[in-house]
């Protein structure tokens, strides 16, 4: 079931829908693979529509050192009626692999599916929702177990003319890890004071 239009321009400008949707699965076919010919339309309006233009995914964005990319995003916690949602529209499209990030087969300068690789439905390849949000980008999301409106999840898709719920889930999380971060330090600091104390008194004895 295609989100209405309302809800896919809440993701995507407008104008560049179809481009902008299909985000890094369009470079795909763009660069003149043929792995895509059975993804579905449905199928390709999801996940990487929020990767490209969504502006609140800071709090899950990972340093990482690989040729193609410095940064990543990991875990991202999905409304668990997002990737159900996802996955019924994506589950009868094909593929030929579990993980995207990884595998191709680019000696002829674009991707192609590994030697002995299957082309299977992707119910194949991702037998629960949880294995398709994922696995599909190596842990790029993380299926949550809060609903859409809870402002604990990432919603893959909402009405933009009633506001964005990711502001607040973004906000929510980046203030939760600064908390963290900031009991992290304080609790290191006390365990340095600790050991210095017992080695003061460990040198006067």
């Amino acid at each position: 079931m295609l989100p209405a239009a309302t809800e896919v321009q809440a993701r995507c400008p407008k104008e560049g829908r179809v481009t902008r949707a299909v985000g890094r699965l369009g470079e795909f076919v763009q660069r003149g693979g043929t792995h895509l010919s059975f993804w579905s339309a449905v199928a390709r309006s999801w996940d990487t529509c929020l990767y490209e233009c969504s502006p609140n995914l800071g709090p899950w964005i990972q340093q990482v050192n690989q040729s193609w990319r410095k940064e990543r995003f990991l875990d991202v916690p999905l409304c668990k009626e997002d990737c159900q949602r996802w996955w019924e529209d994506c589950h009868t499209s094909h593929t030929c692999k579990s993980n995207w990030h990884r595998g191709w087969d680019w000696t002829s300068g674009v991707n192609k599916c590994p030697a002995g690789a299957l082309c299977r439905t992707f119910e194949s390849y991702f037998p629960t929702p949880a294995a398709l949000c994922e696995g599909l980008w190596s842990h790029s999301y993380k299926v949550s177990n809060y609903s859409r409106g809870s402002g604990r999840c990432i919603q893959m898709w909402f009405d933009s003319a009633q506001g964005n719920p990711n502001e607040e889930v973004a906000r929510f999380y980046a203030a939760a890890m600064h908390v963290n971060a900031g009991e992290m330090l304080h609790g290191i600091g006390g365990l340095l004071l600790s050991l210095a104390l017992m080695l003061q008194l460990w040198l006067l004895g």
